[in-house]
C-alpha cells in the first residue's frame, strides 16, 4: 500500500492546544503508512521545526490568512504541488478557505476539524460566522474534540446523525503522571518554599483565557495568604498588558511569567492547583494534562462537564463571585492528596498511544470509501 499524504492546515503556529494535539498525533503514528506536511502561516511565532523535521514531516509557510486572495492562491498551489491524498484543517471556521483552496485543488478528501465552542470574542468575528456557515460547501468530513466543539462548528443535526468523526486530545500520559520527586526538584529549583501553595496556569495571553479574572483570583487569595505563587506559562499578544496590570496590582513579585516551556511537564508536577477560566473552549489540552499530573484543577463551565476526569476537577460559572472561587481553591487544598491518576485518565480515551490508532483507521476508511 502507498503512503497516503495529508496537507495538516495548523495556520498560526503560536503554541496554542490545536497545534499541540496535531503534533502528539504525528509523533506516534505510523510513518510508513502516512506522511504529515505542516502547512503554516509565514506569521507564525513557535513552529517547532526541529521536532517536525526529526519525526520525517515537512513545514510548508503560506501567506496569513487576513490576505485571503493569497492566502487561497498559496494554499492551491502547495496543493496542486503535494498531490495530497487527504488535506486535513484545523482553523475552526477559517477551515473554509483552506477546503475551498482544497476543492480548487482537486483533493478529493477535505476534512474540517473542530477544535473550539465559540468564536466569540475572536478577531474578525463576524466573518468567521459567515464561514461557518459557507464551511460545508467545501469540507467532504466533519472531525471534533468532543461533542460540544462538533455541535458548535458542524450543526445539532449533524452531530446526531452520526456525521461528525469525535477523536481526542490525548497525550503522552505517562509522561505527566505525578512524580514526587520531580515536583520537590522542579519546586526547588524555582525558589519555592515547602509550604508555598503553588496556582498554575498554561495557556496563550489572548482574551479568550481571561488572564485579568484570574489575576483578580489570584490577588483575592493573595491578600489573605502570602505564601501564594502563581505561575504563568505562555506568550502572546496581551502578555505585557497583563504583566503591567499585575504590578499595578501590587502582585508581580510573586507571578512567574515563563514564557512558552517545551518541558511543561515539570511546572505540572510544581503546582498545587491548576485555574482555567477561560471564557470559551473547545476541550482545553492544557485541563488533560493537568489532570494527568494529577492536579486539584478549577476550571469555568464554559469548558464542559466532558472535561471532568477525575474527581478532583471543579466547574464554576464565570460570573460565580471571587470569594466562592476562592473558596473553592483553598477547601480543596486543605483536604486534597495528590496521587497517580494517569490510568484513570488512560481508561477514558485519552492515552495517544492507543488514540492514534483510531485517526489510522479512520483515513484508512476514508481513503478506501
Amino acid at each position: 500500500m502507498k503512503t497516503i499524504k495529508i496537507a495538516q492546515v495548523i495556520g498560526k503556529w503560536v503554541g496554542a492546544g490545536a497545534e499541540n494535539v496535531v503534533l502528539n498525533y504525528f509523533k506516534f503514528i505510523d510513518k510508513q503508512k502516512f506522511k504529515f506536511d505542516f502547512i503554516c502561516e509565514s506569521d507564525s511565532t513557535n513552529i517547532p521545526y526541529e521536532t517536525i523535521n526529526k519525526l520525517g514531516g515537512r513545514v510548508i509557510l503560506v501567506s496569513p490568512y487576513e490576505n485571503t486572495s493569497k492566502y487561497i492562491s498559496d494554499l492551491t498551489e502547495v496543493f496542486k504541488k503535494g498531490k495530497y491524498d487527504i488535506v486535513h484543517s484545523h482553523t475552526n471556521a477559517l477551515s473554509y478557505l483552506s477546503l475551498k483552496a482544497a476543492k480548487k485543488a482537486k483533493i478529493a478528501v477535505r476534512i474540517a476539524h473542530s477544535h473550539n465552542s465559540s468564536i466569540k470574542l475572536e478577531q474578525g468575528q463576524l466573518l468567521k460566522n459567515i464561514y461557518k456557515i459557507l464551511l460545508k460547501q467545501n469540507a467532504t468530513h466533519y472531525f471534533a474534540c468532543n461533542e460540544v466543539s462538533g455541535k458548535f462548528l458542524f450543526g445539532e443535526k449533524e452531530f446526531n446523525s452520526g456525521n461528525v468523526f469525535v477523536i481526542s486530545n490525548a497525550i503522552e500520559v505517562d509522561r505527566f503522571k505525578y512524580n514526587k520527586k520531580s515536583r520537590i526538584k522542579k519546586r526547588k529549583d524555582m525558589g519555592f518554599e515547602q509550604d508555598d501553595l503553588v496556582i498554575g496556569h498554561v495557556g496563550r495571553f489572548v482574551t479568550q483565557k481571561n488572564h485579568e479574572f484570574l489575576l483578580e483570583l489570584f490577588k483575592s487569595i493573595h491578600d489573605r495568604h502570602s505564601n501564594v505563587k502563581l505561575l504563568l506559562c505562555g506568550q502572546g499578544p496581551l502578555m505585557t498588558e497583563i504583566r503591567d496590570k499585575a504590578y499595578g496590582m501590587g502582585i508581580y513579585d510573586d507571578i512567574k511569567f515563563l514564557g512558552q516551556v517545551s518541558d511543561i511537564e515539570k511546572y505540572y508536577q510544581a503546582m498545587d492547583v491548576f485555574v482555567l477560566p477561560s471564557f470559551y473552549e473547545g476541550y482545553p489540552l492544557t485541563l488533560v494534562e493537568a489532570q494527568a499530573a494529577g492536579l486539584l484543577c478549577v476550571a469555568s463551565t464554559e469548558v464542559g462537564e466532558g472535561s471532568i476526569l477525575i474527581g478532583s476537577t471543579s466547574l464554576l460559572e464565570l460570573d460565580t463571585p471571587l470569594r466562592v472561587w476562592r473558596k473553592v481553591i483553598m477547601d480543596g487544598v486543605k483536604d486534597f492528596k495528590r496521587v497517580d491518576t494517569s490510568n484513570i485518565i488512560k481508561e477514558q480515551g485519552y492515552d495517544i498511544e492507543k488514540e492514534v490508532k483510531k485517526l489510522e483507521d479512520k483515513y484508512l476508511e476514508i481513503i478506501r470509501k
